[in-house]
């Protein structure tokens, strides 16, 4: 993610998403997401044909993802309710970030 860490752990808090799922947290101060993407997928030891990525912007959290095979979910709030790109480089769209828990759900990533 990009941004100050404690706040978007606080986003985290609010949306009741648990630290559970996450086995670690990335934080993209200078904002190149496909070089982060790059590296969970290498520290993890996965393909990022097995990974997610979850964001607002689809130019600058989805489109990057997408390009190295990372499944895509946007989430429509804030500044993704506005966002222009590229539609085919969503796969999936929510409103609220608790809604991931149950997308994760239903493909058994999670639960």
């Amino acid at each position: 993610t990009k941004g100050k860490k404690e706040v978007k752990r606080e986003k985290m808090e609010k949306a009741e998403i648990s630290s559970k799922y996450f086995t670690k947290l990335h934080f993209c101060p200078d904002g190149n997401k496909k070089k982060i993407y790059k590296k969970v997928s290498e520290e993890m030891g996965i393909s990022p044909l097995n990974a997610w990525v979850c964001g607002d912007r689809i130019a600058l959290d989805l489109t990057p993802a997408k390009e190295l095979g990372y499944k895509t979910v946007q989430i429509k709030w804030g500044r993704g309710l506005g966002n222009t790109g590229f539609k085919k480089d969503v796969d999936y769209t929510i409103l609220y970030l608790k809604e991931l828990v149950d997308l994760l759900e239903n493909f058994k990533i999670v639960g």
